[in-house]
């Protein structure tokens, strides 16, 4: 192709000289000049074509040049593709084998929380029957001590009534027995203070402060009045003493006063000891807490000790 651009150009040059040589033998010198430099004009667009020519060859030999490398290329392709198919199928088998796992696992678990699941709700189902029972027994347990309160209220009131009533003799003895004549120191012991005798019926008495909410299970048998007592015997506090008519009367009225106070130092000791087990078990309401620590001190006892 390069040749045949030469030929072409030197053929149009020979023309051209030819048409000047022509033309210089037929026109004159003045005619010439212009002539001329039209054909120079010409000659540079020759010139210019020629270079555009030779542009366009490079062009199209880049061309070529392409076209061949992409005829060679489709092979490449399909051998990058089936590369990169064969690496998607590994990684799909991949994929697929770690679902498996994952959902093995998953089967396990599920398995697993499933037999925890009822077992808590076996667990759940065994402690609401126990708590059932539970509430059944604290209910008969709140029967019965309610009951038992009710009987403990009732024998409290009948405690209360006995000993006011035997605070009631027994000061009226001790009216008595002041307003009798003294008999003579050197035939017969003298009497006990009076004072001695107001403390030992300090203590009869105390139950006033007690609290209603006194010992569970004391029932007829287990009560400590002083009518109930094996060693203090109605006889003691007769309903009407005769007035003495002699020595001798006195004398027994003397020997029955001092079993009398035998008696009320024993019953001192009982009300005491069943006051002190009242007030460690904590069977006192707040309200005669104080009042059962202030006799328990007038009769002796420690209460830290106690504590």
């Amino acid at each position: 192709m390069k040749g045949e651009g030469m030929d072409g150009s030197q053929c149009v040059r020979r023309t051209a000289e030819n048409q000047r040589k022509a033309v210089r033998s037929t026109v004159s010198q003045t005619e010439l000049l212009p002539l001329e430099k039209e054909n120079d004009q010409r000659k540079r667009q020759i010139e210019s074509l020629q270079r555009e020519i030779e542009a366009l060859r490079g062009q199209l030999e880049e061309c070529r040049g392409k076209a061949r490398a992409l005829t060679g290329s489709p092979c490449l392709e399909r051998g990058r593709a089936a590369l990169d198919a064969e690496e998607l199928w590994t990684q799909l088998e991949r994929g697929r084998e770690g679902g498996r796992q994952q959902l093995h696992i998953l089967q396990s678990q599920k398995e697993r929380l499933m037999l925890e699941l009822q077992n808590t709700k076996a667990a759940h189902d065994r402690f609401r029957e126990d708590v059932a029972l539970t509430v059944t027994d604290l209910q008969k347990q709140k029967d019965e001590l309610l009951y038992q309160i009710e009987e403990t209220k009732i024998f409290y009131d009948k405690v209360r009534a006995e000993n006011s009533g035997l605070r009631e003799r027994v000061e009226a003895l001790l009216r008595e027995l002041s307003s009798r004549p003294r008999p003579d120191p050197h035939a017969h012991p003298a009497l006990p203070h009076i004072h001695t005798v107001t403390t030992n019926t300090e203590m009869l008495v105390v139950s006033h402060h007690v609290s209603e909410q006194c010992a569970t299970g004391m029932g007829a048998e287990g009560r400590c009045c002083f009518n109930g007592c094996s060693g203090f015997s109605n006889s003691s506090f007769p309903e009407k003493h005769p007035e003495p008519s002699s020595m001798n009367d006195n004398d027994d009225n003397l020997f029955k006063t001092k079993d009398i106070f035998k008696q009320l130092k024993r019953e001192h000791n009982l009300l005491l000891d069943v006051m002190l087990i009242l007030y460690k078990r904590g069977w006192f309401v707040e309200d005669a807490v104080p009042y059962v620590k202030r006799t328990l001190r007038k009769c002796g006892m420690r209460l830290n000790d106690v504590d």
